[in-house]
């Protein structure tokens, strides 16, 4: 379940994910037409992983190992939202399936809204590709994120153990992966935005590799993107 706050004003917002759970999770931003509910949502998407027309991604935060957080910054506008998990658990079922949504009301703002980021450096999400705008160092700095593709996309970023790879991350979370398999560092990201649309998240890097994945469905195979080549492996000295 997702515990937090049942209204907030609409603006750029900071919202951070504290990981109090045994597994990774994220929260996926989706704001809702006006005559759809959360449970409306959480049907469809239990039958079709893509979303339906009548809901908009918003992006929120990716995962970040348990026992820490992660955070993003996106912009809201005022409306109803539903706040969703849908990291495949070990079994491969969404957390939504169990039940892991909560209603989200983004009221218009009261006075000045939220200041928009300052990024340090510029992510592109194409269809299927990552594009930086430079390299990344070690330290702390502000991605911004820009979806300049035709479907929704995401960015997980993860710091790859050393000597392994991308395909490493992905082969370990196969249902049937032993538990050190994940032998990688969940770093957090933006959840899936719709296209045109953009974000920002922290992050505090340190020398060494990096995995850039998108687990975002396909709209014609419902294949995750990562399987159209959207993955990229970054080095930071």
């Amino acid at each position: 379940r997702f515990t937090g706050p049942d209204a907030i004003p609409a603006g750029w917002t900071r919202m951070r994910l504290v990981n109090e759970g045994p597994d990774f999770y994220h929260i996926q931003l989706v704001k809702l037409n006006e005559d759809k509910s959360v449970d409306d949502l959480v049907t469809a998407m239990q039958e079709n992983a893509v979303r339906p027309a009548w809901a908009q991604l918003y992006g929120g935060p990716n995962p970040s190992i348990p026992g820490q957080s992660s955070e993003a910054f996106v912009k809201l506008e005022p409306g109803n939202y539903a706040l969703l998990d849908t990291v495949p658990d070990k079994t491969g079922t969404p957390p939504l399936h169990y039940g892991m949504a909560k209603a989200l009301t983004v009221a218009p703002p009261e006075g000045t809204a939220g200041s928009e980021p300052r990024a340090d450096v510029t992510l592109d999400m194409f269809d299927f590709t990552y594009q930086l705008s430079g390299p990344l160092t070690a330290g702390e700095q502000i991605i911004r994120v820009n979806n300049k593709g035709e479907q929704p996309h995401e960015v997980f970023l993860a710091r790859l153990a050393p000597g392994k790879g991308v395909n490493d991350l992905l082969a370990s979370l196969v249902p049937d992966a032993p538990p050190e398999a994940i032998d990688w560092q969940a770093l957090g990201g933006i959840s899936a935005i719709e296209p045109g649309a953009h974000a920002y998240f922290p992050v505090d890097l340190e020398p060494g590799r990096y995995a850039l994945v998108c687990f975002a469905p396909d709209h014609d195979s419902g294949s995750p993107h990562f399987m159209l080549g959207m993955m990229q492996e970054i080095a930071i000295e």
